[in-house]
């Protein structure tokens, strides 16, 4: 759903009826639910900062990959995928999506192209 279509219903919440905002609860819900199944499905791990690297979503292929709980991951734990000059404050900072090819042995030996891109509202 697109922000100004968010921002227009806040605009007249008050003059909304109480079940068109109830089916509009319903739907957005439903969509929640939707892409969380989508995520979930999806065998890459994907997890969703804030610009304080706070865990916004975690899928469980990523929670399998740091092997951590989501509490416990820290935005410098995706810096151990991409080397030494990678810090949390360089990545938030960054213009531009910051990418690695990488092999990990644990939980299970393969090869993994690690991309973090700086998310701006």
């Amino acid at each position: 759903m697109k922000k100004d279509t968010i921002d227009k219903l806040i605009d007249r919440i008050d003059h909304i009826k109480e079940e068109d905002l109830q089916r509009f609860f319903v739907k957005l819900a439903e969509q929640q639910g939707f892409f969380q199944q989508v995520f979930e499905s999806i065998q890459e791990g994907l997890i969703l900062l804030d610009s304080k690297g706070k865990i916004l979503f975690v899928n469980q292929a990523a929670l399998k990959l740091f092997d951590k709980e989501p509490e416990h991951i820290t935005p410098e734990d995706f810096c151990i995928f991409l080397g030494r000059d990678c810090s949390w404050n360089t990545v938030q900072q960054s213009h531009t999506a910051v990418s690695r090819d990488v092999e990990i042995f644990y939980p299970e030996h393969k090869f993994l192209n690690i991309f973090i891109s700086p998310h701006r509202q």
